[in-house]
């Protein structure tokens, strides 16, 4: 398989970036003031001591609001793509655990500076003293309405946090006119292969009038969706059923996450999420947990969260216990710790930045035939996420955890049409990580049935054209009920 991948990658890297938007990019020109502005309420020094790459880098210190950082005002076109990164360290740190960057963009969008509208583009989360050099990257579109000025920066870090940047980018991400044909020369190449059929015929059969009907049984690539479990188990709604098994090999069952316990702390009950499981697996469907924790304060139990550390880590160990005993040799896959780059709950509470990881080896200690994943949103669909979700998967498998591939959620804007050109980008450095990837949650909607299957088609074909990509899995199919697994 290792020469159609590398055809895949080479036909993605050819497409290269447009000029450098940013001036002194790299902090090697002296005037500071003239390309990156003034400091209002803070400090910034061009220092020759310490740097990403070159000989300088700024510093950034005594700042007075967390929104203090280096920008520039850059001359950006509407409705067009970007990439943008940038390397900063941290030099201090308070009693957080961690310190957070943003890539920001300011529009103004006529002569009055409070008639602006500021965007996110781009983030790096627990962020430490210790990791030295850190990278923020993303990419984004601009808006199709016009404005009067855009100013590109970074914020994040607290009040009183220094820091050095240096090595900014920004640069025009071109059109690909050619990546439609490249993907369907993709499939070719690894999805399909020829096979020959040898059919023997009695000599009072004439052989032009024999027909040969092939039908396709199952298949190897993943293609499933999440399921609702109580209508599953419901013999009122065997339309849905049948669909399911008709068009799907996989489904996820939702409904064995922390907050979903039917019972008590003490005495969970997570029987009709077991149920729907043993169901599926009686009608031939391979299928995924999730999740078993979901480490933001929204999603994991109150009580938990007022446990101590050592309380709590004993509750995660019980949990574990608990739930692989139940689902033991059932499921193909676990969402283990949900979307970490958008809560760490127990690593706050334990004041272990890799607490998380423990739990990936309890879990694989306890069930060594499931596989692992990270399950994270905005990595996909949107591009503010991917790169820290690479640097988190690398850690994770730096750190032999049994982590064993990345879920990409895919959970597009309604009413917005998927970017192929910046989807294959992220998909390009998210397989960079040598994980396997499954598309996780996709979900796409248009008032017009007609453009919501175009959509679904279009990005269907990236993701099968992706040699790293192993499965699909739609974030529900079936429009007459809710997902009460979502």
């Amino acid at each position: 398989m290792l020469e159609p991948v590398l055809a895949f990658a080479v036909l993605l890297v050819n497409h290269a970036l447009g000029a450098e938007l940013f001036l002194n990019p790299g902090m090697e020109q002296p005037d500071m003031v003239g390309t990156w502005g003034n400091a209002w309420g803070y400090k910034v020094d061009r220092i020759n001591t310490d740097s990403h790459s070159g000989n300088y880098s700024a510093k950034l210190y005594q700042r007075t609001q967390s929104y203090q950082g280096i920008g520039q005002d850059v001359a950006l076109t509407t409705n067009t793509r970007y990439a943008i990164e940038g390397y900063v360290k941290l030099l201090n740190n308070n009693s957080k655990m961690s310190q957070e960057f943003e890539f920001m963009i300011r529009y103004q969008w006529s002569n009055d500076f409070s008639n602006s509208s500021w965007i996110q583009i781009g983030f790096h989360r627990f962020a430490h003293p210790k990791d030295g050099w850190i990278r923020v990257a993303a990419d984004f579109t601009t808006p199709l309405r016009q404005w009067h000025l855009a100013n590109v920066y970074i914020q994040g870090p607290d009040v009183g946090i220094d820091y050095l940047a240096d090595d900014f980018s920004l640069k025009e991400v071109p059109e690909n006119t050619t990546w439609r044909q490249a993907s369907l020369d993709s499939i070719e190449r690894i999805r399909k292969s020829n096979i020959t059929l040898s059919v023997n015929v009695g000599a009072q059969y004439d052989p032009h009038f024999i027909e040969v009907e092939v039908a396709l049984r199952s298949h190897e690539f993943g293609f499933g969706s999440v399921i609702d479990d109580a209508a599953y188990l419901d013999l009122g709604y065997v339309t849905y059923q049948n669909l399911l098994h008709e068009f799907f090999n996989w489904a996820t069952v939702g409904t064995y996450k922390w907050g979903y316990n039917q019972g008590t702390p003490t005495h969970p009950n997570y029987d009709r999420a077991v149920n729907a499981t043993n169901a599926l697996l009686k009608n031939g469907m391979i299928v995924r947990g999730h999740n078993m924790f979901w480490g933001t304060t929204g999603d994991t139990p109150d009580w938990a969260q007022k446990l101590s550390s050592d309380q709590l880590k004993a509750t995660i160990d019980e949990r574990i216990r608990f739930m692989t005993n139940i689902t033991y040799g059932k499921l193909a896959h676990w969402d283990v710790n949900n979307e970490m780059l958008h809560g760490q709950v127990y690593e706050e509470i334990t004041r272990d930045p890799n607490y998380s990881q423990h739990i990936y080896r309890a879990v694989h200690a306890a069930d060594p035939s499931v596989k692992l994943f990270l399950n994270e949103y905005n990595v996909l669909a949107n591009g503010d996420s991917t790169e820290d979700f690479v640097r988190q998967a690398l850690s994770f498998k730096a750190a032999n955890c049994g982590l064993y591939g990345l879920g990409l959620q895919s959970h597009f804007a309604d009413y917005v049409a998927p970017d192929p050109i910046l989807i294959l980008r992220r998909l390009k450095r998210l397989a960079s990580t040598g994980l396997p990837l499954w598309i996780t949650e996709l979900s796409l909607a248009n008032k017009n049935e007609n453009v919501t299957a175009d959509w679904f088609e279009q990005v269907l074909t990236i993701y099968f054209a992706h040699p790293a990509v192993e499965g699909v899995i739609l974030w529900g199919f079936w429009d007459r009920m809710g997902v009460n697994s979502d």
